[in-house]
This record gives C-alpha cells, structure tokens and sequence, in this order.
C-alpha cells in the first residue's frame, strides 16, 4: 500500500482477561513504547486511553493484558494493521479534568512474567540448551498467551548445573553460553535465536536528503574493550576439552589480530560440556567482542515495523570537506511515538563482555 495514499493512522488497543476479549476497544490518545534488544523485556512503556464508563474495573494490574495495532486507514477505505505487541498492565492512574479524563497505564511485554516467577524447586535441567531455555519461558508465561514459538538452531546443551531462584538469570546465563536471546515478539511468538551481527539481511535504510526520513544524526567509533583472541579453558571437572584458542583472523576486521594488537582474554563457562559447544559459545561472543565500537544515533520519521536487532541502512549527508556516513548497523534501541513524531533510534554493535555480560554503546 503506497504511503501517499494514507489518510491517517492510529494506535489501537484490545484488552483481554483468561483468553476472553473484554469490552475495551479504544483509541490511544497519548504514549509511547521503547523496544531494546537482548534477552528479557523488550517492549515497555506508557499507554493513555480516555476514561469511559467501566474501563477502569477491566483494567486491572496483573490480570489484564492489552494489545496494541497500529491501524493504517487510506483514501480507498482499505485499512491495514501492523501489531505492536502484547503487554501486561504493570500500574494505573486515573487523571480527572476537562471532558471524561484519562486512565494512564505503564506496561510491559510478556516477558515481564519471567522476571517475577522464580523457581519453586532447584531445577538441574539437560539438553538442548535452546530448548532448555524456552521452557522455562514458556512455563512462566503460559501457553494460552502465545501462539507458538520459533527455535534457533544450536549444538549447545545444558548439563549438570543446577538453578535455584531467579529464573530470569537463568534463561540469559543458557542463552548467552550459546550466544542466543529469547524475547516475545510483536506478535506474541516466543523467539529463541543466534544473537544478530550485521550479516543479516538489511531490513530499511534510513538516509537524509530530500526523500530520506532522518533529520538529524551522528556517529562515533571506539576501540575501547575489543578483544581479539579468547583463550578457552574448561570450567569444571566433567568437562571433556583442552584448553584452545579462537581469534579474529579476518583481515577485512579492522580488529583482526593480524594486522592489530592482540588483545587476549581467558574465558570459560561451566554449561560448555564438550569441544563443539564451547566453540560455538566461544565463537559467537568473539563475534561481537572483536567488532569496532560504532555508535550512530538517528533522529528519524516514525517506522513502526523496525524493531531491535534490525540491520539498517545509515545515510547521513557529509558536512564540508566530510565524506559523510554509509554504511550499516544494528538496531539496538527503538522508541514508538503513539503521536508520530520523530523518533531517535540508537544502534551500535552490542557485546558481551568477556565473562558474557552485554555491553551496549
């Protein structure tokens, strides 16, 4: 559908309580939304709806779940809607003044409930660490709420390592051993996959000029915490590998250990049992750690289908006696305006630390 053709569009929401559709149909008339990339929450943020009679008892903090559709509404009639995601109401508030007032609602996605459910017993589980990993996803939020899942493929497995607590901690820990994140789509599929790089497909290009949608942007690089060689030592004694070595040997790398400094860090993970997983884990965090600290940031008209991990296209128009920018990047952060302003996406090439902690630029 030709965006000239687009009248308006807007943010609906639908509420829904054990699977039943409850009698909230409304508009959004305020709020906005942040999605950020990795394992865990990945969209949160504000909803404001007008105050109607008996909205206020349906929309109960812990029982109700929304969902939200951007709706396209164009000259011909025809409407299309692209889906933001399911979400749990986290707090309300109820606003009085002029007209019927407004219910304000802070929300967050599904994933929420794997932050609040630990575990009830010590779990020690085995197997494919993916599979492993959604389970427990799975068991938090419950089957009803999702409409399936999609599974990455891994050679990595758990085995031995026991869980007490905090599932949450748990699910990232497995996942960032195979170089994997688990986060609930837009809509509402439970996705377990290989951490992005910026081999992926490009999915939008964001340029400036006169048929471009950026405004405004900028760009910085750092060398600041590459590493490119892991020393990879076993951790534990069921453990059935020597210790070996992968490095950054690509010499389109401006990393690369060939034609740069070697910087060296030991690494080890109790979850790696064999040769093949630890060098799948190893391999993948070396991925992200050897890669050249670029930050961009873009202020940018509001797209509603790009979401984190996204690779873009980046143009920014060169200053005098500058080339300008180029090239592609990962999203890492983007904001929704539910009025359609600009938004400013953040993108960088996100790393674990050495000891698998991410760090983003």
């Amino acid at each position: 559908m030709l965006a000239s053709n687009l009248r308006r569009g807007e943010v609906v929401v639908s509420a829904w309580r054990a699977g039943k559709r409850l009698p909230v149909d409304q508009r959004v008339i305020a709020g906005s939304l942040t999605a950020t990339s990795g394992t865990g929450v990945r969209r949160q943020g504000q909803v404001s709806l007008p105050h109607v009679a008996g909205a206020w008892d349906l929309l109960v903090p812990g029982q109700t779940t929304l969902r939200l559709t951007w709706v396209m509404r164009f000259l011909n009639q025809k409407t299309e809607g692209v889906p933001l995601g399911a979400f749990d109401i986290v707090s309300r508030k109820k606003s009085y003044g002029s007209g019927r007032g407004t219910i304000d609602l802070a929300v967050r996605d599904l994933y929420g409930r794997v932050l609040d459910r630990g575990f009830d017993k010590a779990s020690r589980p085995r197997g494919n660490a993916a599979r492993v990993a959604a389970a427990y996803i799975r068991e938090a939020i419950g089957d009803a709420d999702l409409n399936g899942q999609l599974l990455g493929d891994t050679t990595s497995t758990v085995y031995g390592q026991v869980y007490r607590e905090d599932r949450a901690d748990a699910v990232k820990k497995i996942l960032d051993s195979a170089g994997m994140e688990a986060y609930i789509s837009r809509d509402q599929y439970l996705v377990v996959r290989r951490k992005p790089l910026l081999t992926g497909m490009t999915v939008s290009r964001l340029r400036m000029g006169p048929l471009g949608t950026v405004s405004s942007g900028d760009r910085s690089d750092s060398r600041e915490q590459v590493v490119n060689r892991l020393v990879v030592v076993p951790d534990g004694a069921r453990v059935w590998f020597a210790p070996f070595i992968v490095e950054n040997t690509n010499r389109r790398s401006p990393t690369n250990v060939i034609d740069s400094p070697v910087v060296s860090r030991t690494v080890s993970d109790p979850r790696w049992r064999t040769r093949t997983a630890a060098e799948t884990g190893a391999r993948a965090r070396l991925d992200r750690l050897s890669a050249l600290e670029s930050t961009t940031s873009v202020t940018a008209a509001c797209d509603w289908t790009l979401d984190p991990g996204d690779v873009v296209a980046i143009g920014l128009t060169e200053a005098a006696g500058d080339d300008g920018v180029n090239e592609r990047h990962l999203l890492e952060e983007v904001p929704l305006s539910f009025d359609g302003a600009d938004q400013t996406f953040t993108t960088s090439t996100a790393r674990p630390t050495a000891d698998g902690d991410e760090v983003v630029a």
